[in-house]
């Protein structure tokens, strides 16, 4: 059994520059480029973090995100193409919508997917490694 360290060391020899680190900011959060860090510790610095920002997070994962960058990771942050303004306007009338409905899924992929898409694209990515936390 290959330690998470050893799977990160073998990704990157597999995939290069297409690996993509993918984080939505916090502690819980930072494990995985922490974990890159210690796997490629000449390379960390060229893995890219991508954080997609849904315009609904703390200041505190905004700063979690920049204190990746200070440590010397490729922090990128990704959102929808919008002016702060319209975002603010859409995500305070996003709680009118119900589970279920078109325009939450529709709200969904252009915060969420449509910008993570994008970055995957810009960035090349062939390999994305994401934590997944039990909640």
């Amino acid at each position: 059994v290959k330690t998470a360290v050893e799977r990160i060391q073998w990704a990157y020899e597999t995939f290069g520059n297409g690996l993509v680190v993918l984080t939505s900011g916090g502690k819980k959060y930072s494990v995985v480029p922490h974990l890159v860090r210690e796997a490629l510790p000449n390379e960390y610095g060229i893995v890219p973090v991508v954080f997609v920002d849904t315009y609904l997070y703390p200041v505190s994962t905004h700063q979690a995100v920049e204190d990746l960058k200070k440590q010397g990771h490729k922090a990128v942050t990704y959102k929808a193409d919008w002016t702060d303004e319209v975002a603010e306007l859409v995500v305070n009338e996003a709680w009118k919508l119900h589970e279920g409905s078109q325009d939450l899924d529709r709200l969904r992929f252009l915060l969420k997917v449509e910008p993570l898409n994008r970055a995957l694209a810009k960035l090349g990515a062939v390999a994305l490694f994401c934590p997944l936390i039990q909640r």
